[in-house]
């Protein structure tokens, strides 16, 4: 996947928050989480392009490794149990889904994830986009797995419209416009 995390990440958040029934500022924090949880594992781009000199994928990154994230989900649950705070499974939940959603779709479609890890360094992908035009992006866009991420996009930008319709902003703009 290209560019359809962000928005996966919208779609899996609202799910998410709507779970665990929080006031509407809480709800808006763990909505920024999950937005930030759902590109955290690309932010490995600055390590590969600045330290890393691309000698080797951004996959094999411990942000693209799923074993160390369900450490760190396991870690912060027996935390928030200690502390007996909601909030905190909320938020740990909605981060770290979204970055494990994260994986998924760069296991559906992108350079592979080791799912396996620390058992076995196999890279898992479900489908592999073949390299058939010089420059890499179009690749991406010219392969009929971006019509996924479109539809993604798409079901994202609906569910914003749908949910932000009854804010003064959206409805106040229409009102004048009749």
């Amino acid at each position: 996947m290209f560019l359809a995390h962000m928005p996966a990440g919208y779609l899996a958040s609202k799910f998410l928050i709507s779970q665990f029934q929080l006031e509407p500022t809480k709800a808006k924090w763990l909505l920024a989480l999950g937005l930030l949880g759902s590109i955290f594992p690309d932010l490995d781009m600055f390590y590969f392009y600045l330290i890393d000199n691309r000698q080797h994928s951004h996959h094999s990154y411990w942000t693209h490794i799923p074993f160390y994230w369900i450490c760190l989900l396991i870690t912060f649950y027996i935390i928030a149990a200690i502390f007996k705070s909601r909030f905190a499974i909320a938020a740990t939940t909605v981060f770290i889904g979204c970055i494990l959603l994260h994986l998924s779709l760069d296991t559906f479609a992108g350079g592979g994830i080791k799912w396996l890890f620390p058992f076995e360094n196999t890279y898992f992908s479900i489908f592999t986009i073949p390299t058939r035009h010089a420059y890499w992006l179009w690749n991406y866009f010219l392969h009929w797995t971006a019509l996924v991420e479109l539809a993604i996009i798409t079901l994202a930008a609906i569910t914003y419209i749908k949910t932000n319709w009854n804010n003064n902003r959206y409805t106040q703009y229409a009102r004048r416009q009749i």
